[in-house]
């Protein structure tokens, strides 16, 4: 198995989505050490679904599409990173964990 090229963090929640802001997530998170390159509204043209925000990972982290794994909380980031040629592309709907229905469908 290949070792992994690295790993990325793109955000892009909305236009005012900033670096700043993805930083202090991921230090809230505790995760800021396991992410090699970042991403965020300010590196994009255009926003989800366009891929921009994967492409620009891609980038930094010196990959194809086909060799990346993408994972989201929206439907919005499975079509963007598809649309980025992303190998696997996941994503789920965030609303679900508002209203319950996640839970429920843990459970089944």
């Amino acid at each position: 198995m290949n070792e992994p090229a690295g790993s990325a963090a793109a955000y892009n929640r909305s236009r005012s989505a900033k670096k700043d802001e993805l930083e202090n997530y991921l230090d809230i998170a505790g995760i800021a050490d396991l992410i090699d390159v970042t991403t965020c509204s300010d590196d994009v043209e255009e926003y989800k679904p366009a891929p921009d925000i994967f492409e620009v990972a891609l980038k930094k982290l010196g990959i194809e599409g086909a060799d990346a794994v993408a994972i989201g909380d929206t439907p919005y980031d499975a079509e963007a990173a598809g649309k980025a040629k992303a190998l696997e592309a996941w994503g789920a709907d965030s609303n679900l964990f508002h209203q319950g229905a996640a839970k429920e469908r843990i459970r089944t």
